[in-house]
């Protein structure tokens, strides 16, 4: 599994805010993880789109978010999020409700989610992280 990790991973990625904002900046750190994961799909979620399209960089940022595919956050990831947010709620572990249905967008589409902002997201059953 740790050989996996430091490979990247086959299957289906859905890259956070936080990794799209460091590969329009040209990061190394967010270029890589996409160079080592080269064999997985890609995607984001809508609500990622949304936390893009706020930046000040808008026309460049729907450029870039063109490329990239969507998962839309419909009635499964709802009620996704729905499940999440009673069981956190319940561990007295609040979050933010962009984080809530990024996180259910992943989990509903079976994908690992790659975020730089580990801590946001590690309290969420299901939620498989990428290790990087």
């Amino acid at each position: 599994m740790e050989d996996e990790n430091r490979q990247g991973i086959k299957g289906r990625i859905c890259i956070d805010a936080c990794i799209l904002i460091g590969l329009t900046k040209n990061e190394d750190e967010a270029e890589q993880l996409l160079a080592k994961n080269a064999d997985s799909e890609i995607f984001i979620s809508s609500v990622t789109a949304y936390e893009m399209l706020l930046r000040e960089t808008k026309h460049e940022i729907e450029d870039f978010l063109s490329r990239i595919r969507q998962l839309p956050f419909g009635e499964r990831e709802a009620k996704t999020a729905s499940t999440i947010n009673m069981l956190l709620r319940k561990k007295g572990a609040p979050i933010q409700v962009q984080d809530l249905f990024i996180a259910a967008t992943a989990i509903a589409n079976n994908c690992t989610l790659a975020t730089f902002n580990r801590k946001n997201f590690e309290e969420m059953d299901g939620l498989n992280l990428l290790e990087f």
